[in-house]
């Protein structure tokens, strides 16, 4: 997986890693996550809000 594919995806739209790891080609979540993890040195969570504006995330980690 090039880590920039996978950053770029984590930054999009969708809340679900778990089909964001699917169309990835991942066996499962876990997988993505322990690979994301592994390249990109955050967990896909941690990274997608390092990077975006902390006021679109509530308490939860989940956009509002």
């Amino acid at each position: 997986m090039p880590a920039g594919d996978a950053e770029t995806l984590v930054l999009g739209e969708s809340d679900d890693l778990a089909s964001l790891a699917q169309a990835l080609g991942f066996f499962d979540q876990a997988h993505f996550s322990r690979s994301f993890t592994e390249l990109v040195g955050s967990t896909a969570l941690d990274y997608r809000r390092s990077q975006l504006p902390t006021v679109a995330y509530g308490q939860t980690g989940r956009r509002m």
